[in-house]
């Protein structure tokens, strides 16, 4: 999914949803599920995006205001992580994001359709 956070843009947000798919894609090699996953930002984010000096093609570009590829993305965000001294990578910070859901009380299916997971046995681990 890194992949797809990398790319996220206006384009494919509207007023605070995003709208992302979770298809296998040319530009992705994750095994993905080929579903879809909507998402709602809060105030508070869209705001600092809004405040975030951004590319035009992704909210999220490299220092020369490129879109990251997938790799380089991941290598940004683990070295920002151990920069703030945690042990945390893109993946590992969305398996903790379902884990925090898990155990606030989101059900199995409302685990599903936030993390575009078609087994629900992936929502019960």
């Amino acid at each position: 999914m890194a992949a797809k956070i990398s790319r996220v843009c206006r384009a494919v947000t509207s007023s605070l949803i995003l709208a992302i798919s979770a298809r296998r894609s040319e530009l992705s090699t994750c095994n993905e599920t080929g579903a879809d996953i909507t998402v709602e930002f809060p105030d508070s984010l869209m705001l600092a995006i809004e405040q975030t000096k951004t590319g035009d093609l992704a909210f999220l570009v490299t220092e020369y205001g490129r879109p990251f590829v997938k790799e380089g993305f991941g290598n940004w965000f683990r070295e920002k992580c151990r920069q703030a001294g945690l042990s945390l990578n893109a993946h590992g910070l969305r398996k903790l994001s379902a884990a925090l859901a898990a155990n606030g009380g989101t059900t199995a299916h409302e685990l599903m359709s936030q993390f575009g997971w078609t087994n629900i046995k992936q929502a019960e681990v």
